[in-house]
């Protein structure tokens, strides 16, 4: 009788070794996951500030300044002229600095999440660019008096420049900080500070 005793109590022991093993099995597994989720958003992180300096240098060539009230308003327009803003919400690629262009002229420069700029334009056609190893575009058709709104998307792939509603921009600016970039390093030009030249066509130029 105390043989069988004790062999039950070598399988139960058996198998509570068992269930421990395969428990430290799981969450052996399951913090490996985790350490290699870190390190997938760590490199991606190191290659987005390694593809910042690759494409502009421009990291420390401008002084980021979040100035309130804004200086440019979209709800208060110009005669003769519109606004355009540029909107960058997101926080995936922060440290990334972009540089912002329209027609060719430097108008805004943005870093980290949550920031927007505005400029004043004149009416007609505008080539809004965001500057990166895969350069971003979007043609924007500005009336007078209007308002045009594009969010900078930075991506693992190519970035992106998509327009957004009017609704969405009136919901979303009062949640960011209006940015205005100062250079800091010798012989960089500084944003545009008259309203930007329209490309002036009758239909939307190809893209």
């Amino acid at each position: 009788m105390m043989r069988n005793v004790n062999n039950v109590n070598n399988v139960n022991y058996v198998n509570y070794v068992s269930s421990v093993s395969s428990v430290s099995n799981v969450s052996n597994v399951s913090n490996v996951s985790s350490v290699i989720r870190t390190l997938a958003r760590t490199v991606v992180g190191l290659v987005l500030v390694a593809a910042t300096g690759l494409w502009c240098g421009c990291a420390g060539d401008y002084r980021l300044g979040r100035v309130s009230p804004p200086p440019v308003s979209p709800w208060r327009p110009v005669a003769g002229l519109g606004t355009i803003c540029v909107v960058r919400p997101q926080s995936f690629g922060a440290l990334a600095t972009g540089l912002h262009f329209d027609n060719g002229h430097l108008v805004g420069v943005t870093r980290g999440a949550g920031v927007y700029f505005c400029y004043r334009a004149q009416p007609g056609w505008h080539l809004v660019s965001a500057r990166t190893d895969n350069d971003a575009n979007l043609w924007v058709d500005l009336p007078t008096g209007g308002r045009a709104f594009v969010r900078y998307e930075l991506r693992i792939g190519p970035d992106a420049l998509v327009a957004m509603t009017e609704a969405r921009a009136r919901a979303l600016l009062p949640t960011l900080d209006f940015v205005r970039a100062v250079p800091v390093s010798p012989g960089v030009r500084a944003p545009l500070r008259r309203p930007a030249p329209a490309v002036r066509r009758t239909r939307a130029p190809s893209t």
